[in-house]
């Protein structure tokens, strides 16, 4: 019985206590130095220590309120801060994601979003079809070069009078290493032109598809003159 006692005064004890007490003698921020305010043993593994904030202090100090008290809490970090240059060099900050994956009701609406119809305005697909086009007849040129030099190699140039080991001063292994060396290099320009060319045919394909979706969010309209003069156009290059 007497031990039940002892524990509900001990109970009452915690109960009224004071709920903004510290193990300091002073409460945190009162004190700007920490003379005769010596800290209870064990104290640090609680608190940082009773001395306020001073200027330049890497320290940051949140008021919580619990109930109808409240509660300071010291931290050991400072809180982490975006840098400015993120945001300004964030290529996707102008980007509205929301309206971007908003459900549409009809295909008109796609024709009211800025962010959508920049991508059918804008003309990447038919420039890079256009630079896939000049590469390829650029390393066509190439071709044509090793085409002529292996057909000089194996001695079929009618225009060579000479043997090619006496056209070019080479003896038989050299020009058979060479041949090999040419060959090589033709079956990999060949094969680039070819990967180029479905490249640009994908190219094509993707732009009329996406012409033909703008055509069908307007009502169906037809494409306008300058959008069938380009489709043509590309086809015949096609």
């Amino acid at each position: 019985m007497k031990q039940l006692e002892e524990q509900i005064e001990r109970f009452k004890e915690v109960l009224f206590e004071n709920s903004n007490a510290s193990d300091s003698d002073s409460s945190i921020g009162e004190g700007l130095t920490n003379r005769g305010q010596k800290r209870k043993k064990r104290a640090k593994t609680a608190y940082f220590g009773c001395v306020g904030r001073s200027a330049g202090s890497g320290l940051d100090v949140d008021v919580y309120s619990i109930g109808d008290s409240k509660r300071s809490v010291i931290s050991h970090y400072q809180k982490r801060k975006e840098p400015e240059w993120l945001d300004r060099d964030n290529p996707y900050r102008d980007i509205n994601v929301s309206e971007l994956v908003l459900p549409l009701s009809k295909p008109a609406q796609l024709l009211d979003n800025p962010d959508t119809m920049s991508i059918f305005k804008n003309d990447v697909l038919s420039q890079l079809a256009e630079t896939a086009q000049q590469s390829i007849v650029n390393e066509h040129k190439y071709t044509v070069q090793l085409q002529q030099l292996f057909i000089a190699l194996l001695g079929d140039d009618p225009n060579l009078t000479v043997s090619p080991n006496e056209r070019f001063g080479i003896t038989d292994e050299q020009r058979s290493t060479l041949l090999d060396i040419v060959r090589e290099s033709l079956d990999k320009s060949r094969e680039f032109v070819r990967s180029l060319t479905t490249i640009r045919m994908n190219l094509l394909r993707a732009e009329r598809y996406k012409n033909k979706v703008l055509s069908y969010c307007r009502g169906g309209e037809e494409t306008s003159e300058k959008e069938q003069d380009g489709n043509r156009e590309n086809e015949s290059n096609a």
